[in-house]
């Protein structure tokens, strides 16, 4: 059988006190916490081409939801947090603070894929990176083998090489 008591208005105004700091504390707590961020886009190396987009807190950040930028015989090959293009951004990236993202640009290279003597089709292909497979032709009274890099079909080519200019398959 315990008992407690107040002594007198000094232990009151503690009592008081007390609460109304610890009431404070969370009110500050509270309000402090970020509920969006903004990810400012530089898109090339010239800052007049900059966009920050501001995001909610813990947003699942796709490359279908990045901002559009095209440069002439380019294309993006990759968002860095860094300007030296160290540090690549891993999508999908969750928009947990404030962030920079640069866009490294490559060299964009035509491949053409030639069937008998005339353009099948054409690919845009970024500098250091491979081509996909293209799907075999329909050719009457033919049957398509393989897609070549010479014109009389002797050299396969290898979908696992690099590109570094443009060229023509066969």
């Amino acid at each position: 059988e315990y008992a407690y008591r107040i002594d007198g208005p000094y232990d009151m105004k503690k009592g008081l006190l007390f609460l109304l700091l610890f009431i404070g504390l969370i009110f500050v707590s509270c309000s402090t916490k970020t509920t969006e961020y903004t990810i400012t886009y530089h898109v090339d190396t010239n800052e007049n081409t900059v966009t920050a987009i501001t995001y909610a807190k813990d947003f699942i950040l796709e490359k279908t939801n990045l901002p559009s930028a095209t440069k002439e015989g380019y294309g993006i090959a990759g968002w860095y947090v860094d300007s030296n293009y160290t540090t690549q951004v891993k999508f999908p990236y969750t928009v947990t603070k404030d962030e920079y993202f640069y866009a490294k640009w490559a060299k964009l290279h035509k491949v053409s894929f030639s069937v008998n003597g005339t353009i099948f089709s054409t690919e845009e292909v970024m500098d250091e990176h491979t081509l996909s497979r293209k799907d075999a032709p329909t050719i009457e009274g033919g049957t398509f083998i393989n897609w070549y890099v010479d014109s009389v079909c002797q050299i396969p080519y290898d979908f696992e090489s690099k590109v570094y200019s443009d060229f023509t398959l066969y």
